[in-house]
């Protein structure tokens, strides 16, 4: 809940609970889309969790911006 009303408060400006069930889901996805990144780079060689998070940091950032602004806090 935190989350979502800092995200929701600070960046776009809206806190209607009527979003909270469609930010839940954009937030599970990346969830799974961090795991299964991690999960692939470990496949490939890359056995250092932090070194993988810290690649996928940047491209988690831009995905949770461009998903939140266009799927949860449309205008």
């Amino acid at each position: 809940i935190f989350n979502f009303n800092t995200i929701g408060g600070m960046v776009f400006g809206n806190r209607s609970k009527k979003l909270f069930g469609r930010f839940c889901l954009v937030y599970m996805f990346l969830y799974c889309f961090e795991v299964s990144g991690l999960k692939l780079f470990a496949y490939f060689g890359v056995e250092n969790r932090y070194i993988s998070g810290f690649i996928l940091l940047f491209p988690m950032a831009i995905l949770s911006y461009l998903l939140n602004k266009n799927f949860v806090f449309r205008k």
